[in-house]
C-alpha cells in the first residue's frame, strides 16, 4: 500500500503481540479507554485499507469483498480532498486501534467505525463512538445514523450504550439513530 508504514507497522506489531499473549490492553467496563480521534492523513491509507480488508471487518460490512488497492486509493484521495466526509484514525496511547467515519448530509451524518480485530472486546468501539459523537457536534451535525447488520450483536450493543435507538429493522439491517447534543 502507498503511504508511510508507521501506523500500520505499529498496529500490526501490537496486534501480533496481543494475539501471542505478549501484551495486553487493560480497561475497566466502568472506565472506558481513553481514545483520541485525529483526521486521517495520506500516511494512514495503508492502515485503513488493511483494517477494512481484515476478514473480521469484512464479515460485518455490507460489502464483504476485499477492496482492491487501486479502488481504495481513489476513494481515499477523494475522502481526504473532499469537504463532506470525515475520516478519523482512533488511537489509544498513541497507537492506532481503529478508524471512524462521518458522512454528513444536511443535519444528518452516517456513522461507520472499525476496530483492529485483535483488540475487539475491550470497549474500544464504544469509546471511539463516544468521541465521534463529540466530533459530530463540533461539525454542526444534529443527528447520527448507523446501519448495522442484524447479526452484529456486539455493534448493536455498542450503539445502544452510546444512546442510539432503533429507527428501522428491515431486510437484515438495523438502522439506529441518535440526536447529537
Amino acid at each position: 500500500c502507498g503511504g508511510h508504514p508507521g501506523r500500520l507497522a505499529v498496529a500490526r506489531l501490537l496486534t501480533n503481540a496481543i494475539a501471542w499473549g505478549f501484551a495486553t490492553i487493560e480497561d475497566d467496563v466502568d472506565d472506558l479507554p481513553v481514545i483520541a480521534l485525529s483526521p486521517a492523513t495520506a500516511e494512514d491509507s495503508g492502515f485503513v485499507l488493511t483494517l477494512r480488508n481484515a476478514p473480521e471487518t469484512r464479515r460485518w460490512s455490507f460489502s464483504t469483498d476485499d477492496v482492491p488497492e487501486a479502488a481504495h486509493q481513489a476513494w481515499y484521495a477523494e475522502t481526504l480532498m473532499g469537504t463532506r466526509r470525515r475520516l478519523f484514525i482512533a488511537t489509544q496511547h498513541g497507537l492506532p486501534v481503529g478508524y471512524a467515519r462521518l458522512d454528513p448530509q444536511d443535519e444528518w451524518a452516517e456513522v461507520s467505525i472499525a476496530v483492529v480485530p485483535a483488540l475487539r472486546g475491550r470497549h474500544l468501539g464504544r469509546a471511539i463512538l463516544e468521541v465521534l459523537v463529540r466530533e459530530a457536534a463540533a461539525l454542526g451535525v444534529r443527528w447520527l445514523r448507523g446501519r448495522i447488520l442484524e447479526d452484529n450483536h456486539a455493534s448493536r450493543a455498542v450503539f445502544w450504550k452510546v444512546g442510539f435507538t432503533v429507527e428501522q429493522w428491515s431486510d437484515g439491517v438495523v438502522t439506529m439513530i441518535r440526536r447529537v447534543p
